[in-house]
């Protein structure tokens, strides 16, 4: 079992694919549950967390922060890009439209500090006066459902 475990390991690694300790666990099962014996029940093996250590000890393995990130190739990512749309497509006719909400959200300052003012040319000081909340906003989100319906502005004050 842990040669195969082992194996699927390595495979899914040299094609750049994440492996996490939760994948593991559910592979193990996967894997104890088709090589399982007639002795042995199914749902005796639990693959715990002691259990993951130690193969990963025996085995070489460990927990390791990515380096680089990879991206997609143009033709991985224009195929992606066309499932998800023929996903979208399929299951539009099931989506409520009054309750798909589309949002979007901004920063409204309360004073719009800009640093720059018409002045006389050659003046020594150039002073605008603030209120003393150029730094102070809110966040507004604004949202429509897809069925087209302007839903009220949400504004959420910091504090």
């Amino acid at each position: 079992m842990e040669e195969a475990l082992y194996d699927k390991i390595v495979a899914k690694r040299l094609q750049q694919e994440k492996v996490t300790r939760a994948w593991i666990v559910h592979m193990t099962r996967v894997i104890f549950a088709c090589q399982a014996t007639s002795g042995a029940a199914p749902g005796t093996f639990t693959a715990s967390t002691h259990w993951i250590t130690g193969f990963m000890r025996r085995h070489g393995l460990s927990l390791r922060r990515r380096t680089n990130l990879t991206t997609l190739s143009d033709d991985k990512l224009a195929d992606r890009a066309v499932s998800y749309m023929t996903f979208l497509q399929n299951a539009k006719p099931d989506i409520d439209l009054n309750r798909t909400i589309l949002i979007d959200e901004t920063g409204a300052y309360f004073e719009n500090a800009r640093n720059q003012t018409v002045d006389i040319t050659g003046s020594r000081h150039v002073e605008v006066r603030s209120t003393g909340f150029a730094s102070m906003r809110i966040t507004v989100v604004l949202a429509v459902s897809a069925a087209g319906k302007k839903l009220p502005p949400l504004l959420i004050w910091n504090g």
